[in-house]
């Protein structure tokens, strides 16, 4: 079992630690990332709304998104 006390010695700083993040670690992860010009969100989409209610609106709504969605591609 690790000591806390031991384990505590090794804790940088908060603001210490948030300048690793932010300026080594964030550099990092996001230099592999591309941009596009219409962000589309990924594949999945969720709509929510009260059971039954499908019927009059949800179902009005996917009939306009789902043609939107599909033109835009993954």
């Amino acid at each position: 079992m690790i000591d806390p006390a031991e384990a505590e010695q090794h804790w940088l700083p908060a603001e210490e630690n948030r300048a690793i993040f932010r300026d080594r670690i964030v550099p990092h992860l996001l230099e592999r990332r591309v941009s596009q010009e219409t962000p589309t969100g990924g594949k999945n989409w969720h709509d929510a709304g009260r059971e039954g209610s499908f019927v009059r609106g949800k179902q009005s709504e996917h009939r306009r998104m789902v043609p939107t969605l599909l033109r835009r591609g993954p």
